[in-house]
């Protein structure tokens, strides 16, 4: 299973390719498009020499590869590179190609992914000592089929978010004193899902700030409802509430794009603790191209100001480190999930 982390958002002024246009043509348009795109909006642009990496990247064009597309790769691939772009790829034909990573990741479980891939422990919702509320969230998102058609994307993120906030609600049957929203399985998706299903808990007002070249994005929870800008993206029903006093936001090394951006909008909450570790480092808010049905590019459009006013770009760390412990199959006897716990009744 591919995750492929999107922001629903389409970027205008990019035409589609054209047939008629031969190899070499073709693959120039591309990329020059593609570099066009990055020098004036990538939340990088301002802090490489554009001079060195157009004359870089050229150089990396296959012009053995099978065809046009695939010999621009390589040129797009050193180009998140040199920008530091961890977050943006090219999709062609459903394979997945992204840059060299600054940084080596620190090693991870293997049976983590094992869990995020299996919905029994990645979407659940249970009571925990008959008194704390835990909501696993999964890493929902849409097809890709769907971006260019705005209203249905909207139905689909809407059916989505109200899904997950439905086995949130669930959890309103018994008197809580805390509740926990785990995010450790969560690797990412299409933002708005998670956030307009966690809304009863988030609650109303601006979530955060998208901070980009030309302009800033506010991001709103109203009644249910997520807005960018003040343009609906998904809607829920909204008909729950919690009189809970804390709620401990769970984080791991695989929470990651969508996973961060709602973590982040539990950030500036007082009766909030997040707990765990740090996060996969896919913060930025990406922008999405799309070229044709069978090549689409996204990049790293901005970064993120969350409402306790600090500026987000590349992973949240906990405020109660805990590492490894997990423990899915008995949540009991969760590290995690136990300081949680002990949180809550303190």
């Amino acid at each position: 299973m591919r995750y492929i982390y999107l922001r629903f958002i389409v970027v205008a002024g990019i035409l589609f390719l054209f047939n008629t246009l031969d190899s070499y043509a073709q693959r120039h348009v591309v990329l020059d498009s593609i570099v066009r795109v990055l020098e004036n909006n990538s939340m990088y642009r301002t802090s490489v020499n554009w001079k060195h990496i157009k004359s870089t990247i050229y150089k990396s064009v296959d012009s053995k590869a099978a065809d046009s597309i695939y010999q621009i790769i390589p040129a797009v691939q050193k180009l998140f590179s040199l920008l530091g772009d961890q977050h943006g790829v090219l999709i062609y034909k459903n394979d997945i190609f992204k840059g060299r990573k600054k940084y080596v990741n620190r090693k991870i479980d293997s049976s983590l992914y094992t869990y995020a891939y299996d919905e029994q422990y990645a979407f659940c919702t249970k009571i925990l000592n008959d008194k704390y509320g835990y909501i696993s969230v999964p890493s929902p998102t849409i097809s890709l089929g769907l971006i260019k058609d705005r209203k249905l994307a909207l139905e689909m993120l809407s059916s989505m978010s109200q899904t997950l906030q439905d086995s949130l609600c669930s959890l309103t049957s018994q008197k809580l004193d805390g509740i926990i929203v785990d995010l450790r399985l969560s690797l990412g998706g299409s933002y708005a899902i998670p956030i307009s299903g966690l809304s009863p808990l988030i609650g109303d007002g601006t979530v955060f700030t998208v901070q980009q070249a030309n302009s800033n994005t506010e991001v709103k929870l109203v009644n249910g409802s997520m807005l960018e800008n003040g343009n609906i993206i998904s809607n829920t029903k909204a008909d729950c509430s919690f009189k809970v006093s804390k709620i401990a936001v769970l984080l791991g090394p695989l929470t990651g794009s969508a996973a961060e951006q709602t973590a982040l909008a539990f950030k500036g909450k007082s009766n909030v603790k997040f707990i765990g570790e740090n996060t996969a480092g896919y913060l930025t808010m990406t922008k999405l191209v799309q070229f044709s049905d069978d090549l689409i590019f996204t990049y790293s459009g901005g970064d993120i100001k969350a409402r306790d006013n600090n500026v987000y770009a590349k992973d949240i760390s906990p405020d109660l480190l805990i590492n490894a412990g997990d423990n899915f199959k008995s949540l009991s006897d969760d590290a995690k999930v136990k300081a949680a716990i002990d949180w809550f009744r303190n």
